[in-house]
């Protein structure tokens, strides 16, 4: 039997990611309202980084849970905007995971004494390198605007699902009974 929805795991799962990825990039750019070295700084950038290892964690769920339970087929549209709707939905996928990974190599070459979901960076016994920490930064960033594109579009490609072609797609991930 062919499912029209993916399961309620999925669902809450997505929504979440979607909060937890907002909460992270707010609290980077917040970080800005601060000046260098303050609390208040110091404070978003923890925040941020709390955020991030959640979407981390998060996503390894997702995927555990698409692998157990792929969900409903994709509907017919043109070759190219199925491969579209693929490299959109991978690429976002390797942004929710390779981001944290780079935030956490960052923290850990810049060597602040900072706690992620309570495991110190320090005991990673990595020696202090702040010139590579600033070269995976700006890959960071990039991925970081590249991400924020694929969710546009993603967002932009359900919307026009939902109001132009008038289909179920929508559906598949809404949190409705």
């Amino acid at each position: 039997m062919q499912q029209d929805r993916y399961s309620l795991a999925l669902r809450a799962l997505h929504w979440l990611t979607l909060l937890l990825v907002i909460a992270a990039f707010a609290s980077i750019e917040l970080r800005e309202l601060f000046e260098k070295g303050t609390d208040m700084r110091n404070g978003a950038k923890w925040i941020h980084f709390q955020f991030g290892a959640l979407v981390f964690i998060t996503t390894l769920a997702r995927i555990w849970f698409k692998y157990q339970n792929p969900g409903p087929e994709m509907i017919a549209v043109a070759k190219w905007q199925a491969n579209i709707a693929k490299l959109t939905m991978v690429g976002l996928y390797i942004c929710l995971l390779i981001m944290p990974i780079l935030g956490m190599i960052i923290v850990a070459y810049e060597q602040k004494d900072v706690s992620i979901l309570g495991f110190n960076m320090l005991n990673l016994g990595l020696a202090k390198d702040k010139v590579f920490a600033h070269q995976i930064e700006e890959i960071h960033e990039t991925l970081g605007n590249l991400f924020l594109f694929l969710i546009v579009l993603h967002t932009a490609a359900a919307i026009w699902h939902h109001k132009i072609l008038q289909d179920n797609t929508m559906m598949k991930m809404s949190l409705k009974p």
